[in-house]
């Protein structure tokens, strides 16, 4: 029998919340009777807390699979300051990093680990060729899986990962560990295909509309660069904190360096940069010591932050999916939020051409 009072504990004491948002408590039930279950609920949607709870409540140790290094480090930060015991363990570790995430992991004291997919079935050449997976279950009691971005799975989906199709194999490998899959978007084909990947009765699948309410959306002609354009949204937005999505990498340093250059606390975010300016960037944004990032979009998938007020993309993005995901960074604390979008014929031609 589930202990309510334990659970109504962890959601006040722990994590300072009055009450759960609609189907937050469902999904946490269903996952303490043991049931594969899969929730879809909007960015901003509450779905860490769901597995953070249900992890708490049970003894041993949840593994959260991401492909998002940022949200690995935003939750595992999130965790430690509230001393629940937690680690990461991706491929931005260094070896003498990750041998020191295995020693802790050996200590048995960690209530969540979060790992890439990539990583979860790789042998380690330090560790006697033994895979990340069996590796850990030699020192923890695994009580959860969580498949965060779970919409990775599908082909059909709009950010297919195919280092997430080894994920099927939990099922036969940890046949007793209840699977919790979470995505903020899945079409129907990709709905299906997560249910029927990991085997989960229709009564353990629980959604949320996808409207957002306090998100305002502005579509504009863009002219030349649309940098001009940028500049004066942002300056109309002075007193928060926004996002700037450009399509090339390029155009992010020259954006970036034009907004430093009138005066506004920017920085920029991409690929090209190393782990520990990316890190940098990261941190400084989360602590409010930036006012604006600017970035492809392999910033801000998972980060955690509530008071977003504004987000701009420079170009049209790749799919419909991808831009309810990137506007999505904007207003988790439930105010009012604007997004941008500057579009021109150019960005189409360019996006079909690629």
């Amino acid at each position: 029998m589930i202990n309510e009072k334990k659970i109504e504990y962890y959601l006040k004491e722990v994590f300072k919340l009055k009450k759960f948002r609609k189907i937050q408590k469902d999904i946490i039930y269903s996952i303490l009777n043991n049931n594969n279950t899969l929730g879809i609920m909007p960015t901003g949607g509450g779905k860490s807390l769901t597995y953070q709870i249900a992890g708490l409540y049970l003894p041993g140790t949840t593994i959260v699979i991401s492909p998002l290094i940022s949200l690995m480090k935003d939750q595992v930060d999130f965790l430690n300051k509230n001393k629940i015991n937690s680690l990461f363990y991706n491929g931005s570790l260094t070896i003498e990093e990750k041998k020191d995430a295995l020693n802790k992991i050996k200590d048995g004291n960690l209530k969540f680990i979060f790992i890439a997919p990539e990583r979860l079935f790789v042998h380690e050449i330090f560790e006697n060729s033994k895979d990340f997976l069996s590796l850990i279950q030699d020192y923890i009691n695994i009580n959860l899986i969580t498949i965060d971005e779970v919409h990775c799975i599908s082909s059909w989906g709009h950010d297919f990962r195919e280092d997430y199709l080894r994920l099927k194999e939990l099922l036969t490998t940890l046949p007793n560990i209840p699977i919790l899959s979470l995505t903020a978007t899945a079409d129907p084909i990709t709905k299906q295909e997560i249910i029927d990947s990991f085997n989960i009765k229709n009564e353990n699948v629980f959604t949320l509309p996808i409207e957002r309410t306090n998100l305002i959306y502005n579509i504009e002609k863009k002219y030349d660069n649309g940098f001009d354009q940028t500049y004066k949204i942002i300056k109309k937005h002075k007193n928060k904190k926004g996002i700037v999505y450009c399509f090339k990498k390029v155009d992010v340093d020259k954006l970036t360096r034009e907004l430093k250059r009138k005066g506004i606390k920017a920085d920029s975010y991409h690929a090209d940069l190393k782990d520990s300016k990316k890190n940098k960037v990261f941190e400084n944004f989360l602590n409010d010591k930036l006012d604006v990032v600017v970035a492809t979009i392999a910033f801000g998938m998972g980060i955690n932050k509530s008071n977003i007020g504004y987000i701009i993309h420079t170009t049209i993005p790749k799919n419909i999916e991808s831009y309810y995901q990137e506007t999505g960074r904007a207003g988790r604390d439930g105010k009012i939020a604007t997004v941008y979008l500057l579009y021109s014929g150019r960005d189409f031609v360019i996006l079909n051409w690629l």
